[in-house]
C-alpha cells in the first residue's frame, strides 16, 4: 500500500513537472515575440544623422531609454583613435564584461558613458547594441571628428 502512494505521488508530480515546464516554454516564445506594452524604438543620431541601431535586450538599454523618452542629447569626445565618448548625465544598471568591440558597437563604459566605436577595442563594457547598415569607412567618416554630438529619443 505505501509502495502505490509512493508511485501516485510521484506520478502527480512529474506531470505537473511536465505541465509547468510546456506551459513556461510557450510563455517565454509568446514574451519574446512581443514588444513590450508601452515600449518605444530607441533612435541615436548623430550629428543630426539617424543611424539604424539593433539595440540589446538588456536593464541599460530599458534604462537609457526611458532618458531618451524627453531626448536626450550628449557631447562626445573622439578617444584613442577608435571611439566616441560621451557622458550621459545619469547612471544606468550595468552588467559589464570584457569584450572587444567592432565598428559599430555601441556600449555603455562605467555606467554613466556611451561609447560607439568605428574601430576596434578590449575593455570591460555593457553592451547597448550595434550600429547596422554602414561599413567601417562609413562609420569612420562619421564619427572620427572633434565634436560629435550623439542624440537619443524615442518613437
Amino acid at each position: 500500500m505505501r509502495g502505490l502512494v509512493v508511485m501516485v505521488i510521484l506520478l502527480v508530480v512529474g506531470v505537473s513537472l511536465i505541465a509547468l515546464a510546456l506551459g513556461g516554454s510557450s510563455e517565454n516564445s509568446e514574451k519574446e515575440t512581443e514588444p513590450e506594452p508601452g515600449g518605444d524604438a530607441m533612435i541615436l543620431k548623430v550629428d543630426g544623422r539617424a543611424l539604424q541601431v539593433e539595440w540589446e535586450d538588456n536593464a541599460s538599454v530599458k534604462a537609457l531609454s526611458k532618458l531618451a523618452r524627453g531626448t536626450l542629447e550628449i557631447s562626445a569626445e573622439r578617444y584613442g583613435g577608435f571611439e566616441q565618448v560621451g557622458e550621459i548625465g545619469s547612471s544606468l544598471p550595468r552588467s559589464d564584461k570584457s569584450m572587444t568591440s567592432s565598428p559599430g558597437d555601441v556600449f555603455l563604459y562605467a555606467g554613466d558613458k556611451i561609447v560607439v566605436f568605428f574601430g576596434s577595442n578590449t575593455y570591460s563594457y555593457t553592451k547597448l547594441g550595434s550600429i547596422v547598415g554602414l561599413g567601417q569607412d562609413e562609420l569612420k567618416e562619421i564619427l572620427d571628428k572633434d565634436g560629435v554630438v550623439f542624440t537619443l529619443s524615442t518613437e
